[in-house]
């Protein structure tokens, strides 16, 4: 009977102790919500006035970028096409005051991480614009990315290198990204000079940055010519979000078929 009270104390004694061992291990952490905002979410200081409007219109989804706030849906969830200007002051880089990169590099991931939109002329054919953005809903920033647009003039062609890089939040999908030129014809609408599209790619803290190289059509009319960059992008776990255009640069066409273009 000794014997018997005995197993049965070391029994229950090794219940107990198998029993706080499953207490003792932690569950599992629940999920954030995909509507969540990213507390890691990083952007420029100059994005906040838009950020902010963006916010007290409590709009469900909305894109803050250079040119302005774009709201895709409005405090009841429901599609609009709503756009706010928000002036910014570009910034003019001045290239002797930056370091040299490493041979092959660029200064794209240091270069305007403050301001909205930043701009320099690197020669009288080489110009580059970088422009920020931050997205998100009623409830904060969700992320941010960059685009990067180097005009090369040859002749009377342009080529654009559009660099497009992930920031900050989920891995993002973008589609329907295109480099436009314009032709500026002073008092009549602009005329269409091509519409050059970018293979869709997937970004992410992983592979976050991708870089396509596009040539442009020959320019034969004496005018100015204008560059716009448009994008739509879907972050995981969200729908699809629309950025409003970016301004690549105006240079100029003069002359005939032997004169070239150049950045003024």
């Amino acid at each position: 009977m000794n014997r018997i009270n005995k197993l049965s104390a070391k029994m229950a004694s090794s219940l107990l102790l198998a029993l706080s061992l499953v207490v003792a291990v932690p569950g599992p952490a629940l999920a954030a919500p995909n509507d969540a905002p990213n507390a890691e979410v990083s952007y420029p200081k100059d994005l906040q006035p838009c950020i902010d409007a963006a916010l007290t219109a409590e709009a469900k989804q909305w894109v803050c970028d250079p040119s302005g706030l774009t709201i895709s849906k409005d405090p009841s969830g429901n599609a609009v096409n709503d756009f706010t200007e928000i002036p910014v002051k570009a910034a003019v880089e001045d290239l002797s005051k930056i370091a040299q990169p490493a041979k092959g590099g660029d200064h794209y991931d240091t270069w305007c991480e403050t301001g909205t939109i930043c701009k320099r002329k690197i020669s009288s054919y080489i110009y580059d614009v970088k422009g920020n953005a931050a997205y998100g809903n009623e409830k904060g920033a969700i992320g941010s990315y960059d685009v990067i647009v180097r005009t090369n003039l040859n002749g009377r062609q342009a080529t654009w290198t559009v660099t497009r890089i992930w920031d900050s939040g989920p891995s993002l999908k973008f589609t329907s990204s295109y480099q436009r030129c314009w032709e500026q014809r002073a008092a009549l609408s602009p005329r269409s000079c091509g519409a050059h599209s970018l293979t869709g790619v997937t970004l992410s803290s992983g592979t976050y940055r991708n870089v396509k190289k596009i040539k442009g059509n020959y320019l034969k009319n004496s005018n100015n010519y204008k560059g716009i960059f448009s994008t739509k992008f879907t972050p995981k776990g969200h729908s699809t979000y629309t950025a409003s255009n970016l301004d690549t640069g105006t240079f100029n066409c003069y002359g005939t078929s032997s004169d070239i273009c150049y950045f003024p």
